[in-house]
């Protein structure tokens, strides 16, 4: 498991997490610590995530968090923040909550 600081939307948009998010790597299948605690709904949220992102690139986040401090291009930012060629998957803490 490794942490990054920069979300996918880095090279698009300069977008970083905000303070306070936990950043996780993780391979295919594999799913954040932080989402133990969190509701059946949150963690059904962030399988639907893992497993389409690009039909969530295509609905506005409405939590706020697109505003000039964050800078969420979609809801999927509110989940992953980065998707590598090989599956992994750098999750956010931000949508745990």
């Amino acid at each position: 498991m490794g942490v990054v600081g920069t979300g996918w939307a880095a090279s698009a948009g300069g977008w970083r997490a905000p303070s306070g998010d936990w950043l996780e790597t993780l391979p295919r299948g594999q799913f954040p610590a932080y989402l133990k605690d969190a509701s059946p709904k949150a963690r059904e949220m962030y399988r639907f995530a893992a497993a389409n992102g690009e039909t969530l690139r295509f609905i506005p986040c409405y939590c706020g968090c697109g505003n000039e401090r964050i800078g969420h291009k979609s809801n999927a930012d509110c989940y992953v923040a980065e998707r590598f060629f090989d599956g992994r998957i750098t999750f956010t803490s931000h949508a745990a909550g």
